[in-house]
């Protein structure tokens, strides 16, 4: 897996804990290692809005149809398919990462332009 992050050198400094935020980081990492071929990019992205920090890991594995996108941060949602069953896990790690960033008053989202296309998964916290 080749790993590529870009973060700016003015990206600002946020309020938040800083062990959680790693951790969603690592549950998104994990997610996308996961779910996608041995030797996939992946891009890590740190960017500056307005009145928030953005970051965001771009995959290029299995994707997914847009009535899984609206539930993949319920607690205990799987996707129903073998290629995400054979993988393990119990479904709780993006439910816990939403929690962490919604206790920070930030947004956390997917995007896939559908199976086998990749996905985007994106969370923003405010600048303070």
């Amino acid at each position: 897996m080749v790993l590529e992050i870009n973060i700016p050198l003015d990206t600002p400094t946020i309020l938040a804990d800083k062990k959680r935020v790693i951790h969603v980081v690592k549950i998104m990492l994990d997610n996308a290692i996961k779910f996608s071929p041995e030797k996939s990019p992946l891009y890590l992205t740190i960017a500056r809005g307005p009145d928030k920090v953005m970051v965001e890991l771009l995959d290029f594995g299995i994707g997914m149809s847009p009535e899984n996108l609206e539930k993949i941060f319920d607690a205990f949602y799987q996707i129903e398919d073998h290629l995400t069953r054979s993988h393990g896990g119990v479904g709780l790690g993006l439910a816990i990462a939403k929690r962490i960033i919604e206790a920070h008053s930030g947004l956390i989202w997917a995007e896939s332009p559908g199976p086998g296309r990749g996905s985007r998964f994106t969370f923003s916290l405010p600048i303070r």
